[in-house]
């Protein structure tokens, strides 16, 4: 579950058209993914969940679209991998845990 979170506290409308650009780029590629977010309140910003991409080529991506980090993970594990120059060079690991859904409230 790759993850590519375009922001470090750029401007909105440049995040936008990184955005827009990220996501033609990943058409192009033929990848599969998924609208997401991450973070929150003033930090919340769009982001793509990725499917079958290895370390290499996220980080890749990371490189052209001037991320300092992605997120890799592969079931229940997760990385975030910081960058420098489009490789990783250092790895936050961590377990994730699925949360059952609220339960919702009848009306």
């Amino acid at each position: 579950m790759p993850g590519i979170q375009l922001g470090s506290r750029r401007a909105r409308r440049d995040n936008e058209q990184r955005q827009r650009a990220l996501e033609a780029e990943l058409r192009r590629l033929g990848q599969h993914f998924r609208a997401g977010h991450n973070g929150e309140g003033e930090w919340q910003e769009p982001t793509f969940i990725l499917q079958d991409i290895g370390p290499g080529e996220l980080a890749r991506l990371g490189r052209d679209f001037g991320q300092a980090a992605v997120l890799c993970g592969s079931g229940t594990r997760a990385a975030l991998l910081w960058l420098d120059g489009g490789r990783a060079v250092q790895a936050e690991r961590r377990w994730l845990v699925c949360l059952p859904p609220e339960p919702r409230a009848f009306k």
